[in-house]
This record gives C-alpha cells, sequence and structure tokens, in this order.
C-alpha cells in the first residue's frame, strides 16, 4: 500500500488526511527518503508487510509547521487514531543528513534544503 498525504490540518494534534485508508496500521517510527518521488515516507506495518505513507512536496510546509511546534501528528477516521510515533525524531536525523548529501540526488537535496533550511539550521546548532 502506498499513501499519499493529501492535507494536514491542526486541532488539538496534526491530522493527515490519505488518498487510502491508514485503518489497522500499526506505526513503525521509522521514516525514509524517496529522492525518486521526491516525498517522505513514513512506514506503518500492515501486518503481513509494510506500508508506505508519502509526504510529498506540498505537504512540507504543513510538516514543518507541526514538527516546530512538536505536535502529535496522525491519521484519524472516526474513533481510530494512529500516531506516526517518532516521525519528529526521524525527520531530524533525516533532514541533518540529506543537507550537502548527493547520495539523495540533486534535486530532491535542494529541495529539502531550500524548504527545511532555517530548521536544518537549528537542529545542527543543536548538535
Amino acid at each position: 500500500m502506498h499513501s499519499t498525504v493529501t492535507n494536514m490540518r491542526k486541532e488539538d494534534v496534526w491530522i493527515i488526511e490519505t488518498d487510502e485508508s491508514l485503518t489497522g496500521s500499526v506505526p513503525s517510527g521509522t521514516l525514509i527518503a524517496d529522492s525518486d518521488r521526491q516525498t517522505f515516507v513514513y512506514l506503518v506495518d500492515r501486518g503481513d508487510t509494510y506500508g508506505y505513507v508519502h509526504f510529498p512536496v506540498s505537504m512540507w510546509g504543513s510538516l514543518l509547521q507541526a514538527v516546530e511546534e512538536d505536535a502529535p501528528i496522525g491519521w484519524k477516521d472516526g474513533d481510530e487514531w494512529i500516531e506516526l510515533e517518532r516521525l519528529k525524531e526521524e525527520l531530524d536525523m533525516m533532514l541533518v543528513n540529506i543537507e550537502g548529501n548527493g547520495n539523495y540526488g540533486e534535486t530532491f537535496t535542494s529541495l529539502v534544503e531550500k524548504q527545511f533550511h532555517s530548521y536544518i539550521e537549528q537542529l545542527n546548532d543543536q548538535l
């Protein structure tokens, strides 16, 4: 299952909306990059396989706002709430790793550096 985040909205927490249901998914606490699709991808356990929740470039502004607020981020449908555990920590590590790293491809690296520039500087100052 490849699901794309189509919207993020702030209520008491940040809620993602996706083009496919995440019902029954278990958060993995793992974030990877898909530089070909230019997305950050949060992995969810679907029992016998992993599901992939893609955060495309169009969602990076909201994602940045949510991590800067250190607010919970998750998917909600009715009473079901799936928090994307460790998303902030994983993103922080990934951003520091991507900065200046050609292994992710010039286009993806440039997009990340542009969108997250000031946040990456803050992370580097903490190291």
